[in-house]
């Protein structure tokens, strides 16, 4: 799987892009990628999904495999992408 690691503001966050997900991201997949020892180590994982010219949604998930309504580090980070 193809990621990125952005940090912004002292948080650190994976970027993947959905087309290049192998697996679906499970609460339990996320715990282990975002693990510090087990996996790459984040605050978390934004899942971009380019839906149109010049837009993309951005799936926010915590690292205990939640999804986060907003996160303003995550969104810039989006951004930055």
């Amino acid at each position: 799987m193809r990621f990125e690691k952005w940090q912004a503001a002292g948080n650190a966050y994976l970027v993947i892009e959905r087309t290049d997900l192998v697996h679906p991201p499970t609460p339990a997949r996320v715990q282990r990628i975002c693990h510090p020892d087990l996996g790459a180590g984040s605050d978390g994982i934004l899942v971009l999904d380019p839906i149109g010219p010049g837009h993309t949604r951005v799936q926010i998930l915590n690292p205990d495999g939640g999804e986060a309504e907003f996160s303003g580090n995550g969104s810039r980070i989006a951004a930055g992408y």
